[in-house]
């Protein structure tokens, strides 16, 4: 029962499942109690991060032998928050490999180190991530990010510790601006037609003299959009970063309010994840990880109990 309660605690705790979300389950199988889940939540913490340090030490190793013989990385970054609006408490921002399709690293950070502005998480949450790629000694660049000043601003200020990197935009970001700037050019006060489908060949091009063609070219030319799109990112967006978000909606559920310790936690748990998406066989033997924690956590209550496993 004892082995059987500890590798439950595991499981949930390498998911991303709560222990609040099969409290009854864990009461109606007279399972562990939630002082037990925490003392085992406390024992695997270590060993998580032990498993992702040598995640991460893998992953930058593929990465530099990508780059070997060129001028810099080619990253992306984006921002996420715990919830909507201008009161979210907690930021994580990805920095992923726009070449090798990478997730480098996840910063996570509380309101309170941005003096209570929630705003502020994601440039500070990059400021970190751009020093920790300077502290490995490698050399940034271009930065994908979406239609973002402040990230330019940021970027500037930090060339003397950085050097100089290429602000680039991504081009969803630019197709999604564009998008709604039609719609509601085209649309105007009406958003539907009254007959139904059209069917039957429709015309290729717009004529030069219709009010549609000139609507579109007052957009397309305006001197932001125009600016803008000398910055599209030729290393492609991104993606790799909102699929991390993607993953980390299952370890950080937002309708589930969790203690601000183990958010780290959790982002590396995601982060985990997301490489083991993507990275080959021949990079990170990914088929041992599962085992690995388990055989880590077993070592680690024994020595706390005072007995051995053999692993």
């Amino acid at each position: 029962m004892f082995k059987g309660n500890l590798e439950a605690c595991v499981l949930l705790i390498t998911t991303g499942v709560r222990f609040v979300e099969l409290n009854r389950f864990a009461e109606q199988m007279s399972l562990f109690s939630s002082t037990f889940f925490w003392k085992i939540f406390s024992i695997a913490k270590p060993v998580i991060e032990a498993v992702y340090c040598r995640h991460e030490n893998h992953i930058m190793e593929v990465v530099r032998s990508h780059y070997e013989g060129e001028s810099g990385l080619q990253l992306a970054a984006d921002g996420a928050y715990d919830s909507r609006g201008y009161s979210a408490l907690i930021g994580k921002v990805v920095l992923s490999d726009t070449l090798t399709k990478l997730i480098l690293r996840t910063e996570v950070l509380h309101r309170s180190e941005t003096a209570g502005i929630s705003q502020r998480m994601e440039i500070e949450g990059l400021r970190r991530l751009l020093r920790w790629i300077s502290a490995e000694g490698l050399t940034v660049a271009s930065l994908t990010t979406d239609r973002s000043r402040s990230v330019g601003k940021l970027l500037r200020e930090m060339e003397e510790e950085t050097g100089v990197i290429q602000h680039y935009y991504d081009g969803w970001h630019l197709v999604k601006w564009l998008g709604k700037l039609l719609k509601e050019g085209i649309t105007g006060p009406y958003n539907c037609c009254s007959h139904g489908e059209l069917v039957g060949p429709r015309p290729e091009t717009l004529p030069l003299d219709s009010d549609a063609y000139q609507t579109f070219r007052n957009i397309v030319l305006t001197k932001s959009f125009q600016r803008d799109l000398a910055k599209a990112s030729p290393y492609g967006g991104t993606s790799i970063c909102e699929t991390k978000h993607a993953l980390d909606r299952l370890y950080c559920r937002k309708e589930i309010f969790y203690p601000v310790s183990t958010y780290h936690l959790y982002a590396k748990l995601a982060t985990m994840h997301g490489r083991m998406l993507d990275v080959h066989e021949d990079c990170l033997d990914t088929d041992q990880l599962p085992d690995e924690i388990g055989e880590m956590m077993m070592a680690e209550e024994a020595s706390e109990s005072g007995y051995s496993v053999e692993l």
